[in-house]
């Protein structure tokens, strides 16, 4: 049988050694030397991630994290013939690892001979002359280290926490607050979470088309788009969009940066395609559930119909047991009779969405609806206002107020009768 062993290991028969790498100590891996080296090594916080730094001044982002696994378990498994002639001429590439115990290096030249080129490995100034198969030194090279980058671009190291997207003057930030999301500052108005989360999920899956090695000409400029996600430990990532990469525009230059365990990431140049990134609008009505009460989180008690300034309302509809108790107005009934209307309005104010949501344009406010439960810290008051020849909703919150319109005829039949209610025409 041949002899093995590792490649610092004192075996000086001809045969078979390995590089000797310890996949549970090492730490850092290194290719080239001088200012195009590439390192990847282990993050300092222990979670078992990898980061690549390259240039200078050093860039650094995260590393693919099966890439890596895979990479090292390749290089662990490695069997390399050793050579009688330990001679190593030109030597011109360079890799080298460390560990708990110390580091080595290994070098080799470009000469290939039947598949393979002279290379020695150095460990603890211990020389060894093995063969190294031109595959695996083509893949030990600082280009193919490069390769080992996470193309993952705005996946911070745990689950999103929230979410910004600001496009020149325009922007939105949504979080995740006890386990739903919401509009930042304004906690009140209801989110589409679907939306929400197909916006998360675009963010996700943007990944690099194109690493750039060092930043050039062509990532200079303002952004015209920013996105920006926060893990809940706190971890960030952030991709600046700086314009079209190319004259169809399906790929756009960007700079991405982040932050992982205490350390900064990036700033790393590349290209991403541009499709992913119409999914993430900057306007906060795109991310509005279309109902200003919140059907699914909210089960009305009840809604007082008040015209504005009133302290009493002209009409009440309240929750009974056995259906809904209508008090006040032309039209008072008992419980459960002549309620569609009053129950049509319900419908709008907690589960029909709205044909548009916007930001108000002066509109005058004729009404107010007030709505309330027990799961509510305080009544919350929909304001009925005007619009051209017909009628539709109006919230207000501390960060953002939002007009709901409702085109089809029979919400506005509603919105009439309770503005007739109110002694409107």
């Amino acid at each position: 049988t041949r002899p093995t062993g590792n490649a610092g290991d004192g075996v000086d028969a001809e045969g078979v050694v390995t590089l000797g790498i310890d996949l549970a100590s090492v730490h850092e891996l290194r290719a080239g030397t001088d200012g195009r080296a590439v390192t990847i090594a282990r993050t300092p916080g222990g979670d078992g991630s990898w980061i690549v730094s390259w240039g200078e001044p050093r860039s650094v982002w995260a590393a693919d994290e099966e890439l890596t696994r895979a990479g090292l378990r390749i290089l662990a498994s490695a069997e390399l013939a050793t050579r009688a002639d330990g001679d190593l001429v030109d030597a011109d590439s360079t890799f080298a690892w460390a560990d708990g115990t110390g580091s080595t290096t290994m070098r080799w030249g470009g000469q290939a001979l039947g598949g393979r080129v002279a290379a020695e490995i150095d460990r603890d100034g211990v020389n060894r002359a093995v063969w190294l198969d031109v595959r695996l030194a083509n893949a030990l090279t600082a280009e193919s280290l490069m390769r080992w980058r996470s193309a993952v671009l705005l996946t911070p190291g745990t689950p999103i926490q929230s979410l910004w997207i600001e496009l020149t003057d325009r922007g939105v930030s949504l979080e995740r607050v006890a386990g739903r999301w919401e509009l930042a500052g304004a906690p009140e108005l209801p989110v589409d979470r679907e939306r929400i989360e197909g916006a998360v999920r675009a963010a996700i899956e943007l990944r690099a088309m194109v690493f750039a090695y060092e930043r050039s000409e062509a990532f200079t400029g303002t952004p015209v788009a920013t996105v920006r996600t926060r893990g809940v430990d706190g971890s960030e990532r952030e991709l600046a969009v700086l314009g079209a990469a190319d004259a169809a525009g399906k790929r756009v230059r960007a700079v991405a940066r982040g932050s992982a365990g205490g350390r900064s990431l990036g700033p790393v140049w590349v290209e991403v395609a541009a499709g992913p990134l119409d999914a993430l609008s900057p306007e906060p009505w795109a991310y509005l559930r279309g109902t200003p009460i919140d059907g699914d989180r909210v089960d009305v008690a009840s809604v007082e119909i008040r015209s504005t300034g009133a302290q009493t309302p002209a009409v009440r509809v309240t929750r009974a047991i056995d259906g809904w108790r209508m008090e006040g107005g032309s039209e008072e009934v008992g419980v459960g009779i002549g309620l569609d209307r009053p129950a049509a309005l319900l419908d709008l104010l907690t589960t029909r969405r709205a044909g548009s949501v916007r930001a108000p344009a002066g509109e005058e406010t004729v009404g107010v609806f007030r709505v309330s439960d027990a799961a509510l810290p305080a009544p919350i008051d929909v304001e009925l206002v005007r619009i051209g020849d017909g009628y539709g909703l109006l919230l207000r919150s501390a960060a953002l107020d939002v007009v709901y319109e409702y085109p089809d005829a029979q919400p506005q039949a509603t919105l009439v009768w309770a503005a007739s209610v109110l002694g409107e025409d």
